[in-house]
């Protein structure tokens, strides 16, 4: 082999190496977290509010600490991803899924507090979850439910 063979076989095989790397970032495994993690001062949660659809009055108010207890329990083993900005614009529909019959939104509160959490339900048992932490950034972070949860959307309608 002549210098100007091994010089542009040389490149061939880096940028080969740089884009099997490329390729390999894009199909890194989806962050995954429990959507327990995503709730803040879950001791100190004292009202959960359920709202029907669109509505500005909740159609539930649970302030009875076992109930609290049980639907915080019922939140620990859902999975979610976290969503990226396409992802989210997918799932939601241009804000079209927002409007869907059935759909719930629950506001988990501490007393006279900013939220420690906010979810949305609808009756298949997708859960839409919305990082409370995150809400003061230019980005919302989102996460859906890797499965469906038809139980915990029963449970709590």
């Amino acid at each position: 082999m002549n210098k100007k063979t091994i010089g542009v076989t040389t490149v061939i095989i880096i940028l080969f190496l740089f884009f099997i790397a490329a390729c390999s970032k894009e199909n890194q495994p989806i962050k995954e977290t429990k959507l327990d993690a995503l709730i803040l001062n879950k001791e100190k949660i004292n009202t959960i509010s359920v709202y029907l659809e669109q509505e500005g009055t909740p159609k539930y108010i649970f302030r009875n600490s076992n109930q609290i207890n049980k639907i915080l329990n019922q939140l620990k083993d859902v999975t979610v991803k976290k969503l990226t900005v396409q992802e989210e614009k997918k799932f939601m529909q241009n804000g079209r899924k927002l409007q869907e019959k059935g759909l719930l939104f629950v506001d988990l509160r501490e007393k006279d507090k900013l939220p420690s959490g906010e979810l949305f339900i609808w009756p298949d048992g997708s859960i839409y979850v919305i990082d409370v932490k995150s809400i003061k950034n230019t980005r919302t972070k989102a996460y859906l439910s890797v499965d469906n949860h038809l139980k915990l959307y029963q449970f709590i309608f």
